[in-house]
């Protein structure tokens, strides 16, 4: 377990396992805690140096309380594909995660995880929730 600091705020992390490195980070509602309640710890640890990252406002990093620490402007700009297909150059695997709303959704919203399937340039991963799904 540790820390990293960003500005004011302590960012919580773990790191289990060896080379090469994955970054783990999770969803909206979640923490880091999640991917140790699917399995995918347990199941990448042993092939990949996993880094376990708590977002700002979850799990144990700091919870900013003033509003506008969680302003736009901090955020990556742009569709949400574009900034995961920019941020995975160089990479060797992309993890995405899938809400699952079924292709009637997907045909009308768009799926962020099929698009980074056909345009990002490294294998892509993705996760799927927990595992008896």
């Amino acid at each position: 377990m540790g820390h990293v600091q960003s500005g004011d705020l302590r960012i919580h992390y773990r790191v289990e396992g060896a080379e090469p490195p994955m970054v783990l980070a999770h969803g909206f509602g979640g923490s880091l805690e999640s991917w140790y309640e699917y399995g995918y710890v347990r199941s990448l640890s042993d092939d990949h140096r996993l880094i376990l990252i708590d977002a700002r406002g979850h799990g144990a990093s700091d919870k900013p309380l003033d509003p506008a620490a969680y302003s736009s402007a901090l955020m990556v700009g742009g569709h949400p594909a574009q900034a995961l297909i920019n941020a995975a150059d160089g990479a060797d695997l992309l993890v995405v995660g899938s809400r699952g709303h079924g292709s009637f959704a997907e045909a009308l919203l768009g799926s962020v995880s099929q698009h980074c399937v056909h345009h990002a340039p490294c294998p892509v991963l993705i996760a799927r929730g927990e595992p008896d799904r």
